[in-house]
């Protein structure tokens, strides 16, 4: 058998263990880079805190208690009110036909929940207050914040970009390093199946992979030596073939003329002659003849190779 080059492997369970491992580290090393850059983006006043508009409403409300005086214009970006006088509408920076302007849902209580709006509660002499208000982050500056007024969104959607294209990133590497082997192991059968037993097989990264690919080399090895065997045997054949015919050249041309001499003879004096001499002749050579077109026909019509060009020089 052929000298392979050989390298450092492992095996499949190793090669999968790495690249989940690889993965998660990544991953957490991703989710670890947000969190910081998202921390100090809020150091660097960037975004407000998700729960600012709570302490906005907060203190509003304190604002509204201590005045026992609401203004429509004290109310900051973020938030929504609802003004009832006697239980009824009496401003909101609403749709006055939303939903949310229904008195009966902020009744029993000074805070609570609809949906993704939180709602705080107080009360004045003959009017109610609601403010409304979602946890969001919001870009610190206003024309930004015009734009985009909620960046929760874009941040999620930016991390689980940066996530998808680690993985596929990820994936895509060590896939490729299966491919190769796979591609190896491929191109090894089908040098095989063309008939070319003159190649070497390179090894993979793989422990599994170099062990089919040890059976695949060992298979070329046994056809390289038997076809090898086949051209030589082929060869003794054809030289033996034809140094029989040489050897025998002169006497069957000495044969066939005292066959002939014979057979003149027993015509000159009568004699019934049977050409049976004659005809064992003529058949030896062209069993000779045919005999070495046989052996002319198999070697041209076998597939040229490196394996025939050395038979070729060997004999």
């Amino acid at each position: 058998m052929d000298k392979r080059r050989h390298r450092k492997t492992h095996t499949l369970a190793q090669f999968l263990r790495r690249y989940f491992l690889t993965t998660a580290l990544g991953v957490l090393a991703l989710l670890g880079s947000a969190v910081l850059l998202f921390l100090l983006g809020l150091q660097a006043g960037w975004y407000t805190r998700l729960n600012h508009n709570e302490k906005q409403a907060q203190e509003l409300i304190g604002k509204i208690q201590r005045q026992d005086f609401f203004d429509p214009a004290e109310v900051g970006d973020g938030l929504d009110y609802v003004l009832f006088s006697h239980e009824q509408l009496a401003d909101t920076s609403l749709s006055p036909d939303s939903a949310l302007t229904d008195f009966s849902l902020y009744t029993g209580s000074y805070t609570g929940k609809i949906g993704t709006q939180t709602w705080f509660r107080t009360d004045l002499r003959a009017e109610v207050v609601i403010l409304l208000f979602r946890y969001e982050i919001r870009p610190a500056l206003p024309a930004l914040a015009a734009l985009i007024p909620n960046l929760q969104g874009p941040l999620i959607g930016a991390l689980g970009l940066s996530l998808f294209l680690y993985l596929l990133t990820t994936a895509n590497h060590y896939g490729r390093k299966l491919v190769q082997a796979l591609n190896t192991l491929e191109e090894s059968a089908t040098q095989i199946a063309s008939g070319n037993l003159d190649f070497e097989i390179q090894d993979t990264a793989f422990t599994e992979f170099n062990q089919a690919l040890n059976s695949v080399d060992t298979m070329r090895s046994a056809l390289k030596d038997s076809q090898i065997q086949q051209w030589d045997m082929q060869n003794q054949r054809e030289i033996q073939i034809t140094v029989l015919a040489h050897d025998l050249k002169t006497p069957l041309a000495k044969i066939q003329t005292d066959a002939e001499l014979l057979q003149k003879e027993a015509r000159q004096q009568g004699i019934v002659w049977k050409p049976s001499i004659a005809m064992s002749v003529s058949f030896v050579r062209l069993y000779f003849s045919c005999s070495r077109q046989r052996a002319a026909r198999i070697r041209r019509n076998s597939p040229a190779s490196p394996l025939s060009t050395r038979w070729s020089g060997a004999a």
